[in-house]
């Protein structure tokens, strides 16, 4: 189930979430993340399981700058309902990802394509594509 932060148990769920998928030492990039972009969350039971941040690029277009799911719950279709939820509100959706993330499939599988590469955009050896749905003028 797709909903916005509604609780304080809403919000004690993403942080969780978020601490798992990326550490947390990275909890200063997540209070950024909440406050310069749209969450919504996907709900197991009543409890959060994955998040999604978005937001408008400088050119109106939809940004996706984050998606996580805690890892019992990967491979199970959470990753895949955030990102009906997204696409069914906005004709063009971008998104830039590790070139090495299985998760990589998942957007392939809802028509994204790959628009760009980037060399070492994560690091050395850890290149991005970005990757975009819809009718972007990229």
């Amino acid at each position: 189930m797709i909903s916005k932060i509604e609780s304080q148990a809403d919000v004690s769920g993403l942080i969780e979430v978020f601490s798992e998928v990326w550490g947390a030492e990275t909890l200063s990039e997540f209070v950024s993340s909440i406050q310069s972009t749209e969450c919504i969350l996907v709900k197991a039971n009543g409890s959060v399981v994955g998040y999604a941040f978005f937001g408008r690029d400088d050119r109106g277009f939809i940004e996706i700058t984050d998606i996580g799911v805690c890892e019992i719950c990967r491979g199970k279709g959470c990753g895949g309902e955030l990102l009906d939820y997204i696409i069914r509100q906005h004709p063009c959706v971008m998104l830039t990802v590790r070139a090495d993330n299985p998760a990589r499939h998942v957007y392939e599988k809802f028509d994204f394509k790959v628009v760009d590469e980037y060399k070492n955009y994560y690091g050395v050896g850890a290149d991005g594509i970005r990757m975009a749905r819809g009718v972007c003028v990229y």
